[in-house]
């Protein structure tokens, strides 16, 4: 459901719990909605036990929605982020809940600036679940083989084991995908390189350290060679399969890479159009030039800002509309037995991964008592997503933690967002 299909807006600082648009209520508190009827009409001699209850429960999900924005708060003056948005929401009941969150700053340097509604963030590494999505959307149509060797697309690439001299391994696009290649985790900034191409030679060269799924090993460097293979396997820039793959039929018209349009010859990374730097939020100051509208991780600035492993600008509304639609088994994207795929431990080691997401790894920021069923991503700059099919619930987190100066850890502020999110989607 797009965000238009949603009564109410936060216009101030603070949280609004919304209920869906043609539900018995429409926004109002359930006290209220419980005094009426289906058509909305108030009915003399209502059920005012059932009434008492829901007053009772209104006045618990303020208290929630209060200690959501109180730890945001927390975290602003603590100096873990600047400011932040929030999106919790959960729709296996009815009438479908969905609590905003609006908090604190997107700039504070050179001169503070507000978070807004539609404030647009660098998401990070929660790229790479896109890009996840594409390959087994790939897989599907079948131009992608998750279980062949890289070599088929990139034959540059040498699949060498350190320390065994004259030995090749089969890394396929499924390692890549659960992180269990056992190459490393990034590529080397030094000596100065720049480019796409400088990349994929550099990817193309790394040793592993194990064999291929012997390991779990969090990789920029298994996203940077998918991210490649893809645009190989499809014929496609990234940008182009991404909107026609995903953002295109889910409507985030404001979702892509290199936001501002203004870098390279793609113009435009992925999105409907280019997106004015007013509504960006700033990241971090790089020799004394801040960075804003320009992707913060190193490696991808230095590809030229689209990349498979981070890079991807977006607004809370569209994201909602990607973890909507994977909330509720990403029909319209993959099938049922892929999607199960996805969302399932990719193989048998200890530190669980699904096919391009987090499970229950050394990663997972979903806090202690998040319930099974569950699967998310985190990104460097203050980014986090958690999805819970069972409940079709979700919550996102959106700051920019790095601005001006580098930050410090958003570990503590991931995981009570998470249980936050878990005491509201539990009074709905």
């Amino acid at each position: 459901m797009r965000l238009r299909a949603w009564r109410g807006r936060v216009t101030r600082r603070g949280c609004l719990g919304l209920l869906a648009a043609g539900a018995a209520g429409h926004g109002m508190g359930r006290a209220a909605a419980a005094a009426m009827g289906g058509d909305g009409v108030a009915k003399p001699g209502g059920d005012a036990d059932h009434a008492a209850r829901e007053a009772a429960r209104d006045r618990a999900e303020t208290e929630a929605e209060r200690a959501l924005q109180a730890l945001l708060a927390a975290a602003e003056a603590e100096g873990r982020i600047p400011g932040a948005l929030t999106w919790v929401e959960r729709a296996d009941r009815v009438p479908q809940r969905i609590w905003r969150c609006v908090s604190g700053q997107r700039a504070r340097w050179p001169q503070p600036l507000p978070v807004a509604e539609d404030t647009v963030y660098d998401i990070a590494s929660l790229t790479k679940p896109f890009v996840a999505v594409l390959a087994l959307r790939g897989a599907e149509q079948g131009w992608l083989d998750l279980d062949a060797p890289l070599q088929r697309w990139l034959p540059a690439f040498e699949g060498r084991i350190a320390g065994r001299p004259g030995e090749r391994v089969a890394i396929t696009p499924r390692h890549l995908l659960a992180h269990s290649s056992g190459l490393p985790a990034g590529l080397p900034l030094s000596p100065a390189w720049s480019g796409a191409d400088a990349a994929l030679a550099l990817a193309c060269s790394r040793e592993a350290s194990d064999p291929p799924g012997a390991v779990f090993r969090y990789s920029d460097v298994n996203f940077i060679l998918l991210g490649e293979l893809l645009q190989r396997a499809s014929g496609r820039s990234l940008p182009e399969l991404l909107r026609r793959e995903i953002t295109g039929p889910l409507g985030m018209d404001e979702t892509g890479w290199r936001p501002t349009g203004a870098v390279g010859p793609l113009a435009h990374g992925g999105g409907a159009h280019a997106l004015p730097l007013s509504r960006i939020a700033p990241t971090q100051l790089e020799a004394g030039t801040l960075l804003h509208g320009v992707v913060h991780d190193p490696t991808a600035r230095r590809m030229g800002g689209v990349a498979g492993h981070a890079g991807l600008f977006a607004p809370i509304h569209d994201l909602a509309l990607w973890a909507r639609r994977l909330a509720h088994g990403a029909y319209g994207l993959l099938r049922p037995d892929t999607f199960a795929a996805m969302t399932r431990p990719a193989n048998a080691l200890a530190q669980q991964r699904g096919l391009g997401w987090d499970i229950a790894s050394s990663y997972s920021r979903a806090g202690a008592g998040y319930p099974a069923g569950g699967f998310g991503h985190t990104g460097f700059t203050g980014c986090a997503m958690w999805i819970h099919p069972p409940r079709r619930a979700f919550h996102i987190l959106l700051s920019n933690r790095v601005h001006p100066d580098g930050g410090v850890s958003a570990v503590p502020l991931y995981e009570a967002v998470s249980l936050a999110a878990l005491r509201l989607q539990a009074l709905a």
